[in-house]
């Protein structure tokens, strides 16, 4: 449990310290000089590059709610076999794990591209995003402590895993509905 708690805390600082790397221009290729400050684009279609950008981003942060769905019902499959094995079983614990983790920093660097006005417009959406977030890192710290135990519960773990699966899933659709009115 220590190992799988000490995996995990290191994927998240890893994630955060490459997300800041990227936010203050480490991300970029090249070394050349950094621009900041307002940039003037004569090109007209900027905006639609903008937005097709914007999309992609966000088709980004789909897929990973797609792989981190099939990771939990990997999972609550797994525990409901004949051929459970705890270590197979923490295996996916922490496949599971990664792909939360993921999801998390998509949402994060899809938020933080949002402007001004379009998180204003996504608020309430963003929320129910956020609270999707946190009922799926419940279940998880609690599929976390049953396969920290040397006699696991399969039953608690497969129902905590469906419960991964349908707030994942719920977050998908919000994700899916935020694209759909970027695209507009």
């Amino acid at each position: 449990m220590n190992r799988l708690l000490l995996f995990i805390l290191t994927l998240g600082l890893v994630g955060a310290t490459s997300l800041l790397a990227q936010m203050r221009g480490g991300g970029q290729r090249g070394g050349g000089p950094q621009m900041s400050g307002p940039q003037h684009h004569p090109d007209p279609h900027h905006g639609q590059m903008q937005q097709q950008r914007q999309q992609s981003r966000t088709h980004e942060c789909e897929q990973s709610c797609t792989k981190a769905r099939e990771e939990a019902r990997h999972l609550e499959r797994y525990c409901e076999s004949s051929r459970f094995d705890l270590t197979t079983a923490r295996q996916l614990g922490r496949q599971l794990a990664e792909r939360l983790h993921a999801m998390e920093e998509h949402h994060v660097a899809l938020r933080e591209r949002l402007s001004a006005q379009e998180r204003e417009r996504q608020q309430k959406r963003l929320e129910t995003m956020e609270q999707s977030q946190q009922r799926w890192r419940s279940a998880f710290a609690d599929v976390e402590r049953e396969l920290g135990k040397e006699e696991p519960g399969r039953e608690t773990l497969r129902r905590q895993a469906r419960t991964i699966e349908k707030e994942v899933n719920r977050y998908r659709k919000e994700v899916q509905r935020q694209e759909e009115v970027l695209a507009q």
